[in-house]
């Protein structure tokens, strides 16, 4: 307890500037003789504490001062410097000024070991732009407002306060008290337009945690897959599939049985894999793709 306490007093006076040693005790809930014995250990450790006696004074840091190495062990200051440093890499404005101070507080600076883009391939930056819109609602409890495509196609005008961004399922969404629903709901990314930040505030609604994620399109039935792949495609499992649900064969092949939701997103991906995949159940998944290969085929049956 008492080392947490060193920290947070330092983390005070880095906030405030400076404090009373009653003002002190009073935060830390302890008595001004252990805040000044407090004081004493960080000037002894190489904290730059000082205090000062008369009216205005009391304790503070001196100018260029620096967190003492005691107070973080070398591993706690790397995970707080790379937890920092993969927020400016999501290309986060204030992470990237927040880990510029504090990689000087601590004397470090760490080597770049992440780069995050959250756009898909061949989208550029819109997509990195939006996800930045987003960040920046979220981090200052602003609604914001955008256009929406829905699975019927339709180009709706929404506005909600965001609350959670999700990667699930090869694509990102966000989770936000819709306005208009006066309740949550989930957005695709991809499907998102012209998000604008509005002065709107959620400070003091008091909004309730989000459900668990629940995506559009989750009302599907849950289908019972069971695929076989060439070994040609088994990389291919490692995109969306745990490779643990997989049985390989001494051919090469593999067996793959999994849940997934009976939805646009699941033919077009068994599509992508051409005849590398061969659905051996459910016999009504093999029909569909019948369908949808035979209106292909018409349509482009012209030359």
């Amino acid at each position: 307890m008492r080392l947490e306490r060193l920290f947070g007093i330092v983390n005070y006076l880095l906030v405030h500037g400076g404090a009373t040693a009653g003002k002190l005790a009073e935060r830390f809930e302890v008595s001004e003789r252990t805040i000044l014995r407090d004081i004493a250990a960080l000037a002894g450790g190489g904290a730059p504490v000082y205090a000062s006696r008369g009216q205005g004074g009391g304790i503070s840091l001196l100018d260029g001062h620096a967190l003492p190495r005691a107070a973080l062990s070398d591993a706690e200051r790397d995970l707080i410097l790379l937890a920092l440093q993969s927020l400016a890499a999501s290309g986060q404005t204030d992470a990237a000024n927040t880990l510029l101070k504090i990689g000087a507080l601590f004397r470090a600076s760490p080597p770049a070991w992440i780069e995050v883009d959250f756009s898909r391939w061949g989208v550029g930056k819109p997509a990195r732009a939006r996800f930045e819109t987003l960040a920046a609602a979220i981090a200052q409890k602003r609604a914001v407002s955008f256009s929406y495509v829905n699975a019927a196609g339709e180009f709706l005008e929404r506005s909600a306060f965001p609350v959670k961004l999700i990667f699930k399922g090869m694509a990102w969404y966000f989770q936000g008290f819709c306005l208009a629903r006066q309740d949550y709901r989930t957005f695709r990314l991809s499907r998102l337009r012209s998000p604008t930040v509005l002065a709107l505030s959620s400070a003091g609604l008091n909004l309730a945690p989000p459900p668990p994620l629940e995506l559009e399109g989750d009302g599907a039935p849950l289908l019972r897959l069971k695929m076989e792949f060439n070994e040609s495609a088994a990389y291919r499992l490692f995109d969306v599939f745990d490779e643990n649900a997989a049985i390989r064969r001494a051919d090469g092949a593999a067996v793959l049985e999994t849940d997934a939701p009976d939805e646009p997103w699941l033919y077009g991906f068994l599509l992508s894999l051409g005849t590398s995949v061969k659905i051996l159940e459910p016999a009504s998944v093999r029909l569909k793709l019948r369908e949808i290969l035979a209106e292909l085929r018409e349509r482009y049956a012209s030359p």
